[in-house]
């Protein structure tokens, strides 16, 4: 499993999108509950930025409106897959759509895949690696998370830098 950083309250959040704003992008994945709820209950969140891997908890920070500015920088891509419910997510809970997003499913639609693409897929056939992906089905609320979530979580956002920057890269050819 990959190293990461653990985020588990409102200042070291703050910290981190401080260091997200420097970067040119962050990958970003979320994992939630969606169960017995009309609207999303975050569970984890998941950003990549190059040069490392965050893991915030959503139960325990208190202030997830400190995530906005990255969100809305026009200086930050918002790389995502399958962008959908991670932006509503987003929006629920710090109130604001991401201003610049990179979806890798959209992007994969407009380079021939058929759509849409699961991330798997994508991942194995574009970058050669093989997820897991077997722990999508989890109680993201549950705490302490096991061992195989929190690799799960990784997988998700790891790939997305690599798809990124394939796919943008073949998109400026059009």
């Amino acid at each position: 499993m990959s190293e990461f950083q653990w985020v588990s309250d409102s200042e070291q959040l703050s910290l981190k999108v401080e260091e997200w704003l420097e970067k040119p992008f962050i990958a970003l994945d979320t994992e939630f509950e969606r169960t017995n709820t009309f609207f999303a209950k975050p569970g984890l969140l998941q950003v990549a930025d190059g040069d490392s891997v965050t893991l915030s908890d959503p139960l325990a920070v208190s202030d997830w409106e400190r995530v906005a500015p990255v969100l809305t920088s026009l200086d930050t891509v918002v790389v995502i897959h399958s962008m959908s419910e991670d932006v509503e997510l987003l929006q629920n809970v710090a109130g604001v759509y991401p201003e610049r997003v990179f979806d890798t499913q959209i992007a994969a639609g407009f380079l021939g895949y058929r759509y849409p693409i699961s991330f798997r897929k994508l991942v194995e056939t574009e970058l050669g690696w093989h997820l897991k992906k077997g722990y999508a089905v989890a109680d993201w609320e549950a705490r302490p998370f096991q061992q195989r979530q929190l690799t799960y979580a990784l997988e998700d956002v790891l790939p997305l830098y690599n798809l990124w920057q394939k796919a943008s890269g073949r998109l400026k050819k059009y």
